[in-house]
């Protein structure tokens, strides 16, 4: 469970130590249990996905189960059990199909393709339910599994994901994508009666490697399609293709679907010969990302089932991914996708 639970274990060991070998998580980690225990609840609730689970009855049952076995504050508990159904939704393992209502996903294999035999166990069976064979091989990581063993996929009869299709990366090129998105349909663009704020990214007028928040414009210079971000009167931000004349908004595409801007941006850096800059630094066997700039969502999902973000006293930039060097090619696979500059510090870090 979450930190907060944990301190208030330690007075209950023994009530814990039978509750954690139930749902077969590790001890050390709290993140990592609150996402197990969600998913053996949603998956004994919704009978192995033969029937749907409502939200409030999930996290009924599983708040009740952790307050009586720990004895901490109900509304923290809840909080964290919600943000934990959340994150093995985000990994695979959980669907919301509407209205409150959610089922356990199929259990598949996903290769990584990292020269070692890595891949992801992916769908709603609970650890504990595998054999006490299969468990040893499984390696959980905040919501993700992790193996090298080809044993489960044999055994268990498992289809296997492609990591594209997990991870929701395009499967066309960038910018093959990205003239897609900029081609698609316009309407005629009016201005919301309520006002909003209107930015438009330029990578072209950036000076060279500035972050992506560095890089957007009141009015830019010239007329053509950009990306443009609306901000409405209450702070809601959203992001659509724009076509400008003489500065002033001519028509302009709906919004696009969440994350897609991101990908976008790194799109049109690579077209302004304007790429953004990341560290790499090898300690030892560990590897450390360091970014300005926010990396797609298929890109992020990778990098938190490989690695671990560490951030700088709670400020979100620099955000410092921390990998095993043996995911260096992979992790740096995906930065070449997003045609960044790698700033690689060949001293190594002491």
């Amino acid at each position: 469970m979450s930190s907060t639970i944990q301190a208030a274990a330690a007075s209950k060991g023994d009530a814990e130590a039978v509750w954690l070998r139930a749902i077969g998580v590790p001890e050390h980690d709290p993140f990592t249990r609150d996402c197990s225990f969600l998913r053996a609840i949603l998956w004994a609730l919704a009978r192995g996905g033969r029937r749907q689970a409502h939200i409030l009855r999930i996290l009924n049952v599983a708040v009740d189960i952790a307050c009586e076995t720990t004895g901490s504050d109900e509304r923290a508990v809840r909080a964290a059990l919600r943000n934990a159904l959340d994150e093995i939704a985000d990994a695979g393992d959980a669907v919301e199909v509407g209205d409150g209502w959610w089922l356990p996903a199929a259990t598949r294999e996903v290769q990584l393709h990292d020269g070692n035999g890595l891949r992801l166990l992916v769908g709603g069976v609970p650890t504990a339910l595998l054999s006490p064979g299969l468990q040893a091989a499984v390696e959980a990581h905040g919501p993700f599994r992790r193996t090298r063993s080809d044993a489960l996929r044999l055994e268990l009869g498992l289809a296997t994901q492609t990591l594209e299709s997990w991870a929701g990366a395009p499967r066309t090129p960038m910018q093959a994508w990205a003239s897609q998105l900029l081609d698609s349909p316009l309407t005629k663009y009016s201005e919301p009666n309520e006002g909003t704020r209107l930015r438009f990214y330029a990578p072209d007028r950036a000076r060279p490697g500035a972050a992506q928040g560095a890089r957007w414009a009141e009015r830019p210079d010239g007329a053509g399609r950009f990306l443009m971000e609306r901000t409405r009167i209450f702070g809601a931000r959203e992001y659509r293709i724009a076509e400008l004349r003489e500065g002033r908004v001519e028509s302009s595409g709906g919004p696009l679907l969440p994350g897609e801007h991101r990908r976008l941006m790194y799109a049109l850096d690579a077209r302004a010969k304007n790429p953004v800059s990341v560290r790499m630094m090898q300690t030892g066997d560990s590897v450390t990302l360091t970014l300005w700039s926010e990396v797609p969502r298929a890109e992020q999902r990778l990098f938190a089932a490989l690695g671990h973000l560490e951030l700088e006293d709670g400020r979100y930039y620099p955000r410092a991914w921390r990998f095993h060097l043996v995911h260096r090619g992979l992790v740096g696979a995906g930065l070449h996708g997003l045609g960044v500059v790698v700033q690689s510090d060949l001293r190594r870090e002491q």
